[in-house]
């Protein structure tokens, strides 16, 4: 790659997280989108047919309103689904790492431990697997299988 390229991407990168810190400023917003994406949302790894993984956060609902703050919030833009008659925003990439960043310690849970993942991980992975997987493992503590992260070996870009 090019060092004008590399220049480039970080440039890029970097006015990224400005948007996103910028539009995060308070801890109450960063609480109150963790919360819509915990109730409304989902922290994924999204594949688009070329072995390709991206970082992803969506929120959807009916609500315009939340969506569109939700979406101020995130650097993003709201949409409007005609078809399903709901409306939704996303985070991908690079943006939905610095979301995570910045909303994931207010998360609980499951959710809370993609985010992470998702930070520690990087924004985009190669290969046929996504970058992690759960598993069932047995708790002693509470006796019984719980759901595990696991992180797979995947290749980062």
């Amino acid at each position: 790659m090019q060092k004008s390229a590399i220049l480039s991407i970080r440039v890029r990168k970097k006015k990224i997280q400005a948007q996103v810190t910028r539009a995060l400023p308070r801890r109450e917003d960063r609480a109150w989108l963790a919360g819509i994406i915990e109730g409304e949302g989902s922290v994924l790894w999204a594949s688009y047919g070329n072995d390709e993984w991206r970082a992803k956060i969506s929120v959807i609902m009916n609500d315009g309103a939340v969506i569109a703050y939700a979406a101020k919030l995130m650097g993003a833009t709201p949409f409007y689904d005609k078809k399903r008659k709901r409306w939704h925003t996303y985070a991908e990439g690079f943006r939905a790492i610095q979301v995570a960043k910045l909303a994931g310690p207010h998360m609980r849970g499951q959710k809370k431990e993609l985010a992470f993942a998702m930070v520690t991980a990087g924004h985009v992975f190669r290969g046929r697997e996504p970058p992690w997987r759960f598993k069932l493992a047995y708790d002693n503590d509470l006796q019984k299988n719980v759901r595990t992260l696991e992180l797979s070996s995947v290749s980062r870009i």
